[in-house]
This record gives C-alpha cells, sequence and structure tokens, in this order.
C-alpha cells in the first residue's frame, strides 16, 4: 500500500511553489477570474432600504397635510354661510397651523431618528 499522505505533501509543496512563483500560466488566470466574475454576476446583491421608514413617514405626512388643507377649505366654505364666521375661520386656521406644525415636526423627527438609528444598528450588526 502506498503512503498517500507523502503524496499529499508532495501535492502541497508543489502547489505551493506554483502559486509562489510569478510563472502563474495565463489560462489559470483567466479561468480564476472567470470563475470570479461569474459568481459575482450570479450572487444576489443586498437591497439597502434604511431610508424605507423615513419615505412611508414621509408619504403618510404628506397625505396629513393634504387631508388638513382639504378639511381647512371645507371648514371655510362651510363656516361663511353660518352666523360666525369669524370664529370658524379663526379655529379652522389654528387646526391648520397645528396640523402643518405637527407633521413638520414628524418628518424632521422621522428622518433624523433614521438616519441616526439605522448607522447604530448597522455598526452594532443587529
Amino acid at each position: 500500500m502506498k503512503d498517500t499522505s507523502m503524496n499529499n505533501e508532495d501535492m502541497d509543496i508543489r502547489l505551493q511553489e506554483l502559486y509562489a512563483s510569478d510563472n502563474v500560466p495565463d489560462y489559470l488566470n483567466i479561468a480564476l477570474k472567470n470563475k470570479i466574475t461569474a459568481k459575482a454576476a450570479t450572487e444576489k446583491k443586498k437591497i439597502e432600504l434604511w431610508w424605507l421608514p423615513a419615505v412611508l413617514n414621509t408619504v403618510i405626512a404628506v397625505i396629513g397635510i393634504i387631508f388638513a388643507l382639504v378639511l381647512f377649505e371645507m371648514a371655510r366654505i362651510g363656516g361663511s354661510y353660518t352666523i360666525i364666521p369669524n370664529i370658524i375661520n379663526k379655529a379652522s386656521e389654528l387646526t391648520l397651523k397645528i396640523t402643518l406644525l405637527g407633521a413638520l415636526v414628524d418628518l424632521i423627527i422621522g428622518w433624523l431618528a433614521t438616519a441616526i438609528i439605522i448607522p447604530v444598528a448597522k455598526n452594532n450588526n443587529y
């Protein structure tokens, strides 16, 4: 029976000598480059979605602002035919201003939280 451990050691030494020298055959380099390129092409790429919570928050806030503007216009038009249009107008203006301020604060907090929390979570590998 032949000693296969000696053959494996000889093969390892030969391979190390081959790859340690600068005389690597071109066909090996081309084959390795093709293999790496094929693997990179077929590998699934991870999509970065760190911005998604902030974008969803922005869309919801913009919809809220549009809804508040529609209600403001409805209150102004409907309130102009009542006995107290000035009070209705002032109340609807105040409500609109509060809604706009709340939406803008929500947008700023949403984007800041996304910009701060996501990188911290990535650095902690959560």
